[in-house]
């Protein structure tokens, strides 16, 4: 009913407006919006203009700008992720499973660099804490540019691997600035080896058994050590420096 009765204006419509600006540059843009729809209604019954128009859409241009504008499948995603990020199938299947922690992701990586590291944070650390805080993936909502930053940390060593989970929590809960969060708590490593060997001297005498096991040939009595030194130190010790310098005091 309605092409019948609006055809004719409709013909004569766009026989004029397709004649008007067939010579011009901006006959491109009459084939957009509202003039497409009307082309594709009432246009159709002159050859040339359906010619004209389906040459226009089939343009490789016309057909990227359509794809560009389409979302991307999760089995495309998936596909990119192994290819472009060379991640474990079961990560990116958990990555993809939700859009807002694959943004995460990917954000976060386009900061640092550094896919597997971005993973196994939002893999381990971060489904961990959403399972304790009974969250979904969508919940989530630290800033990827936060968690690129601690690990930048992580990997210059300012903080070793237990201060860093220490400080994701903040991260996680309040979306703190984790370079601001360890400068104001002091959580940096301490490397200074004057200071790791004064309190390594009394991890040393409160510990003969340990001393004793270690030497004997049990190389667990040195973990133990570790552990204690570690604790002595706040967590901030640098734990292989640590166990460098227990070895070498125990020879």
């Amino acid at each position: 009913m309605i092409f019948d009765q609006g055809s004719q204006i409709g013909k004569q419509h766009i026989d004029e407006k397709f004649l008007k600006n067939r010579n011009r540059s901006s006959t491109r843009e009459f084939f957009h919006g509202k003039a497409a729809f009307q082309l594709f209604i009432f246009g159709f019954h002159r050859p040339a203009i359906k010619i004209k128009f389906l040459k226009h859409c089939l343009r490789d241009e016309w057909i990227e700008k359509i794809k560009e504008k389409q979302p991307e499948f999760r089995d495309e995603k998936l596909g990119r992720y192994k290819k472009e990020f060379d991640i474990p199938q079961y990560d990116a299947e958990i990555l993809t499973e939700s859009k807002h922690m694959a943004d995460i992701f990917e954000e976060t990586t386009a900061i640092c660099g550094k896919p597997k590291k971005v993973s196994n944070w939002l893999m381990v650390e971060t489904m961990r804490l959403l399972k304790e805080h009974s969250m979904e993936p969508e919940d989530i909502s630290f800033s990827p540019a936060n968690l690129a930053k601690l690990i930048g940390l992580t990997e210059d060593g300012t903080i070793n691997s237990s201060v860093a989970k220490e400080v994701f929590e903040q991260v996680f809960e309040k979306n703190v600035d984790p370079e601001s969060y360890v400068e104001e708590h002091g959580l940096k490593t301490v490397n200074d080896e004057g200071a790791l060997e004064e309190v390594l001297k009394e991890v040393i005498a409160k510990n003969p058994k340990a001393i004793a096991d270690y030497k004997g040939g049990k190389e667990k009595a040195l973990g133990a050590l570790v552990g204690q030194t570690m604790k002595a130190m706040k967590g901030k010790a640098n734990p292989g420096m640590v166990n460098q310098k227990l070895r070498e005091m125990l020879k």
